[in-house]
């Protein structure tokens, strides 16, 4: 492994929580993600730990709303974030004050109140946030794709909650969230810092790790996603929106840990997505079809999906459709062409050069740390894209797109009658 990773550390905590490290050569500032593992996964009601979340600035007995909330935003950059995963306390701050921001997060940890006036006041402000959601047609149309992909409802169980299920939380139910989560054993933390490993975890142990209790807790898989609901699906939802949103999916036989895989889809995706030379350029500079469109990927803990997106006027769906599955078989039979092939190796080298001078690379590793459990090496596989031929990458094309299981959701405002059938959908993708 190249002499750079070895600048990653893992190690735990004495009361079982986890730290990754990486000594910060180049600037005086430490980045800290101070994470409980309780995120939306752990909810028992939808919403619940992004409340959670939003009441630790509420205030204390002896600190209002507005006094919490300058000393924990006054050490530089900070924030706090909720995702299905955790409650993230993050900052990018002076090294001097590491040992302020996490006494700031054990005071409100510790001492909010969670008062039932101010359980009211805030569940407004979290309606808010719903609003803006059910404004956000994007949003709802993953949701869609999302509900039709897997066994939930990924809005009735998105990480802020409905206003029916926030409405429904108590100062009780805050209460006791935090005093099961928010214990010594479900931290993990990422740092990246001029200070040494020794001294972060000092003070991490002195300021918070030692003052918080020992609770009785899961191993919580950051990979566990939810099993697949059927793959085999044409569904169309009608809404008084704007413009239409289209998905079309391709199962991958592939999983999150396959990470040279994961690489080389990449780099095929280089190819697809290519304003110029891809499918844009038959869908957007030709025939001028859709506003936006790119193929991406997603990977689960037992398999993964290609799925093409993009937005365009109900009159063209069909259209956006017949020239996706046209440009796939058009692919199939031609190979990509040697310019597509030699732009994305250009790409390929632009990305190694980028490596090891921007911090948010090396935070990006210590991410590898908390989920994988191990760091993914790079330039490992940066170097394998750049011996791979077209003729590779015109095979894994094939292995992905031949045959294999397709399935699209459309969120729009045309009728449905006015859309293909399900039957002239499939018809269209026997590749």
């Amino acid at each position: 492994m190249n002499r750079i990773y070895k600048r990653y550390k893992t190690t735990f905590l004495p009361n079982g929580g986890r730290l990754v490290y990486c000594k910060n050569k180049s600037n005086k500032a430490t980045y800290i993600n101070l994470q409980f593992k309780c995120g939306g996964l752990k909810d028992k009601i939808p919403g619940l730990a992004h409340f959670t979340e939003h009441m630790f600035f509420t205030g204390t007995d002896r600190l209002s709303k507005e006094e919490v909330s300058k000393k924990y935003f006054s050490v530089l950059e900070c924030n706090a974030y909720t995702t299905m995963f955790c409650i993230d306390f993050r900052g990018k701050i002076l090294t001097s004050e590491l040992e302020t921001f996490l006494s700031n997060v054990h005071m409100m940890i510790t001492e909010s109140t969670f008062s039932d006036s101010a359980v009211e006041k805030e569940k407004k402000v979290v309606f808010q946030e719903i609003n803006r959601d059910l404004d956000d047609f994007g949003f709802l149309a993953a949701s869609f794709n999302s509900y039709n992909l897997f066994h939930h409802d990924i809005y009735k169980n998105h990480v802020i909650g409905t206003k029916k299920t926030v409405g429904s939380i108590t100062s009780a139910d805050v209460k006791q969230f935090v005093k099961k989560y928010f214990v010594a054993n479900n931290i993990e933390c990422k740092v990246l810092s001029p200070l040494s490993l020794k001294k972060v975890k000092k003070i991490i142990i002195n300021q918070i790790e030692s003052k918080l209790p020992v609770g009785d807790l899961e191993e919580m898989d950051l990979l566990n996603y939810l099993p697949i609901k059927n793959t085999h699906f044409f569904e169309i939802k009608t809404s008084d929106i704007d413009k239409s949103y289209i998905y079309i999916n391709f199962m991958l036989d592939k999983n999150a840990y396959d990470f040279e895989y994961e690489y080389k889809l990449s780099f095929i995706r280089l190819m697809l997505n290519n304003y110029a030379l891809g499918i844009m350029k038959d869908m957007r500079l030709r025939k001028s079809l859709v506003y936006s469109s790119n193929f991406y990927r997603t990977f689960g803990k037992e398999y993964g999906y290609m799925y093409f997106y993009t937005t365009c006027e109900k009159e063209n769906i069909d259209e956006v459709l017949k020239t996706t599955a046209e440009y796939i078989k058009n692919t199939l039979k031609t190979g990509f062409s040697q310019e597509q092939f030699e732009e994305a190796k250009k790409r390929v080298k632009y990305n190694e050069e980028l490596f090891n001078i921007d911090n948010r690379y090396h935070n990006d590793k210590l991410d590898d740390l908390l989920i994988f459990r191990q760091i993914v090496d790079d330039r490992k596989y940066i170097k394998q894209l750049q011996n791979m031929t077209i003729e590779e990458c015109n095979a894994m094309f094939r292995d992905i797109f031949k045959n294999t299981q397709v399935s699209a959701s459309i969120f729009t405002n045309a009728n449905k009658n006015d859309i293909m059938s399900k039957k002239e959908f499939y018809d269209l993708f026997k590749i």
